[in-house]
């Protein structure tokens, strides 16, 4: 997306290369380790970028210095690091698309967030956002995480609450004996503990996995 906005539909824009998206779809969508996925980028997004930097420096003096393409090439070349860094780190994305959705969420929130009774209930609304973007971001499906995480907080011990959270619950739930996982269990599904594991077409992006 960052892309597409720098270079304007001009004449010398449209002979620019265009192919890193389509060489760099997301590893989880490729079931990629993160090693793997980071060499598989760097080696088909690599040549093209290489492309894109001599188009760039062919055309710099001789396009309008007061046209948006002027704008866009010397924006790309004092970002020219920070935009190739992706290649060195399959987590970062191509586009910040993830940050903007989850920016929208929130100003469309805020004409909906005056219609709150009392400061309680937009306290606990608040807890349950957060709880479910941190589900998001550490690839886990929100309703279900939810569903078990309620069934099992009456009984967890307060000074373990912190296993509870998002970032940590997968390994979480590999770690419980029998008698906890009975507790996690849907009373029409006995025996059955549901995956809380997000489906990989569920986001479009590859967002910071390491991230508090």
């Amino acid at each position: 997306m960052r892309g597409r906005q720098l270079f304007p539909r001009s004449f010398l824009a449209q002979e620019a290369p265009d192919g890193t998206g389509s060489t760099c779809s997301g590893r989880r969508a490729q079931k990629l380790d993160l090693a793997t996925f980071t060499q598989l980028r760097a080696e088909r997004a690599g040549p093209v970028l290489k492309l894109l930097d001599q188009w760039v420096e062919l055309h710099r003096g001789r396009v309008d210095p007061r046209s948006p393409l002027e704008a866009a090439i010397t924006y790309y070349t004092n970002q020219r690091e920070a935009l190739h860094r992706f290649l060195e780190d399959g987590r970062i994305g191509l586009d910040n698309n993830e940050s903007e959705g989850a920016i929208r969420k929130l100003v469309v929130g805020l004409s909906n967030w005056v219609f709150f009774a009392n400061e309680t209930g937009i306290r606990w609304y608040t807890t349950f956002r957060s709880l479910i973007a941190s589900c998001m971001l550490h690839r886990l499906n929100p309703e279900i995480c939810l569903e078990q995480l309620l069934r099992i907080v009456p009984h967890w011990p307060k000074h373990r609450v912190l296993e509870l959270a998002p970032k940590y619950w997968t390994r979480t739930v590999a770690s419980l004996d029998a008698k906890w996982r009975a507790i996690l269990e849907r009373p029409w599904e006995p025996g059955v503990v549901a995956s809380t594991e997000l489906e990989a077409n569920a986001s479009s992006t590859t967002p910071v996995e390491q991230a508090a």
